[in-house]
C-alpha cells in the first residue's frame, strides 16, 4: 500500500474512533433523507504527538462525511468543512465517507482524497498502523495492515 492510502486511512480511522471513544459520534446510521437537517461534530483528536482536528457530519441516508486535519491552521474550524480548501485547514488533510448501513467501513480506500504538504510526507510515511485497541471499530482494513507489516 502506498503512503498516501495509509495516511488517508490512518487519519480518518483515528478521527472516527476518537469521536466514538469520547461519546461524540454514534456509528449507527440515522438513515436521513438528504433534505433533512444534518448534525455534525468538531473535535480535537491528537494522533500521538501530532495535533489533529476532525469534523464528522451526517451526510445522506446512511453515510457520514469525515474530514481530518493534522497540524491544523489557526483557521481550521472555518475551512475544515469546505471542499477544495485543504491547505487552508491544515498541513495534512484527509476527507472521505463512512458507510454506516450494512457494515461500518470507509469508502474509496483505494482512491484517497488527501492533501499532504511536502514537509509532512516523511511523517506520514512513518505513521504507525493502528492497533486493535486504537481501532475498536476496525475502520483500518485488517488485510491492508497485514500487507503493510509484511
Amino acid at each position: 500500500m502506498n503512503y498516501r492510502s495509509h495516511a488517508f486511512l490512518a487519519l480518518l480511522a483515528h478521527a472516527v474512533n476518537e469521536a466514538f471513544r469520547t461519546g461524540r459520534f454514534d456509528p449507527a446510521a440515522p438513515n436521513r433523507d438528504p433534505m433533512q437537517s444534518r448534525s455534525s461534530v468538531l473535535l480535537d483528536a491528537p494522533l500521538g504527538s501530532v495535533p489533529m482536528r476532525a469534523w464528522i457530519g451526517d451526510w445522506r441516508f446512511d453515510e457520514a462525511r469525515i474530514v481530518a486535519a493534522a497540524w491544523p491552521t489557526s483557521d481550521v474550524d472555518r475551512w475544515i468543512e469546505a471542499g477544495g480548501a485543504e491547505e487552508l485547514a491544515g498541513e495534512v488533510v484527509a476527507s472521505g465517507w463512512l458507510e454506516r448501513r450494512s457494515q461500518l467501513r470507509l469508502v474509496n480506500v483505494f482512491e484517497p482524497s488527501i492533501f499532504i504538504r511536502q514537509n509532512r510526507v516523511a511523517a506520514m510515511r512513518a505513521a504507525p498502523l493502528p492497533s486493535d485497541a486504537a481501532d475498536p471499530l476496525q475502520l483500518y482494513p485488517r488485510y491492508l495492515s497485514y500487507a503493510a507489516a509484511a
